[in-house]
């Protein structure tokens, strides 16, 4: 399974992507995947990370919905299957 990190305009900026093999024959089929993209990492020795503190709220409203994470399937012969995880967060003040 290769892994691939890239980073991408929009709402989310990161995406994580998996490449699975193709199952041969009757040998084996995926049952199931986890995938985990944490907020930080190291490369070359040097701490980075992905997500940045702040809540979206427009001014003078004290919380906002936001989408935190989207997770995107697609499977052999076209079907896709999309999910929103959302989490609310307080404005400062």
């Amino acid at each position: 399974m290769a892994f691939l990190i890239r980073g991408v305009h929009g709402t989310y900026g990161t995406v994580l992507e998996a490449s699975l093999p193709q199952a041969t024959g009757d040998w084996g089929f995926v049952t199931g995947l986890r995938m985990n993209l944490r907020r930080t990492f190291d490369y070359r020795g040097k701490g980075r990370s992905y997500l940045s503190a702040g809540c979206p709220a427009p001014a003078g409203f004290p919380s906002a919905v936001f989408p935190l994470a989207r997770t995107t399937f697609d499977f052999a012969g076209g079907p896709t299957l999309i999910s929103i995880l959302s989490r609310t967060c307080k404005a400062k003040g």
